[in-house]
């Protein structure tokens, strides 16, 4: 930390701990009078906390500075008022199914926040103690001391941390975390909420325990591959499951959704091309007029249907092995092998009607 830095840091003067033990404070800023959290942690991934520091996400603590010294981070991050669920759990638990159900939903939307970003932020540390009731009836999670960025390249974590009971099998180095580790978290603080107790302790055996059941097997695999997929199984328990918005954006082509004008002109560019290829090309096979058209638009909806899967439209490439693999290197493969699929069902589909 220079002089700049402790100059900056001196502005926030302690009034009161929150937990001492693990150097959380509340404190003031000497010039604004407005409040803060300051945080002292000593196992720390910086690129996570910075990320986060200008790319904040919803319904998180927002980070307004860090400052390092001598292997500490130090963070001032928004001061949330509200009681955490271990509290709730403590003095009014075990909760409906319906109420557990409202929770878990506004915490799986943070997680889509935190696992869409590039790399993926992993949180590692999702209990009822990191996580805030506001008195408006909002979730909101804390603590990113464990999180880290997904690396697929590595077969296991380095670092071991999380909470026993909540932290899943691969955070003990079994396997790599992955946005699987916090679903099985999830689904711990489910179980918890529900029954007031951990899953080693007292399994919840009532409606959600389908739910539970998937976000906790052990293989990672036989999870819930994306948080979304968890969410969209919590809606039935929802009173009042809300309307999912649905943007034009959405429907729109590859190379039309990220809305840079330059690439769109490239994009059409693009689609024009192939169709003019696709429409204009002969054959000696096709003997009459009908065949040699029939052949052509085949081939043209073989091409537009190997550009829209290649750009995984609606997300199609997560419906399918190998396209949908965590590993970069299979992923590619899988997209290359079911282009060529695709393109061959195709002109099959072409050719039964010549």
């Amino acid at each position: 930390m220079d002089l700049s830095e402790r100059c900056n840091y001196s502005y926030y003067v302690p009034v009161a701990p929150i937990n001492e033990e693990h150097e959380v404070w509340l404190v003031q800023h000497a010039e604004t009078g407005k409040f803060y959290v300051r945080k002292s942690t000593r196992y720390y991934n910086l690129a996570v906390f910075q990320f986060l520091k200008e790319n904040p996400i919803p319904n998180m603590p927002r980070i307004f500075e860090l400052f390092e010294d001598d292997g500490t981070l130090h963070i001032i991050e928004e001061y949330i008022s509200g009681t955490t669920l271990e509290e709730l759990v403590l003095t009014q638990g075990p909760f409906s199914v319906t109420i557990t159900a409202e929770w878990t939903h506004q915490l799986c939307e943070i997680l889509k926040g935190l696992h869409s970003c590039t790399p993926p932020i992993i949180h590692r540390d999702i209990k009822p103690s990191n996580i805030i009731l506001t008195y408006d009836g909002k979730i909101k999670l804390l603590d990113l001391s464990a999180a880290r960025q997904s690396n697929y390249d590595k077969s296991q974590d380095t670092v071991i941390m999380g909470t026993a009971g909540y932290a899943a099998p691969e955070q003990y180095g079994f396997s790599s975390s992955s946005e699987s580790t916090d679903i099985y978290s999830v689904g711990i603080l489910m179980n918890k909420l529900l029954t007031g107790k951990l899953l080693s302790e007292q399994a919840y055996t009532g409606e959600l325990s389908k739910v539970i059941s998937k976000c906790t097997q052990l293989d990672p695999s036989k999870r819930y591959e994306r948080i979304e997929l968890l969410d969209k199984d919590l809606y039935l328990y929802l009173d009042n499951p809300p309307i999912k918005r649905i943007s034009i954006r959405d429907y729109l082509p590859p190379g039309f959704r990220s809305g840079n004008i330059v690439i769109m002109l490239l994009a059409l560019l693009g689609y024009c091309l192939v169709l003019t290829v696709a429409l204009t090309m002969t054959t000696t096979k096709a003997t009459t007029p009908r065949i040699l058209w029939a052949t052509r638009i085949s081939a043209a909806s073989g091409l537009l249907c190997v550009i829209f899967f290649s750009g995984n439209y609606l997300g199609c490439q997560t419906y399918l092995p190998l396209s949908r693999s965590k590993n970069l290197i299979l992923r590619i493969i899988g997209v290359i092998i079911w282009d060529v699929v695709i393109f061959c069902i195709c002109v099959l589909i072409g050719a039964t009607f010549t």
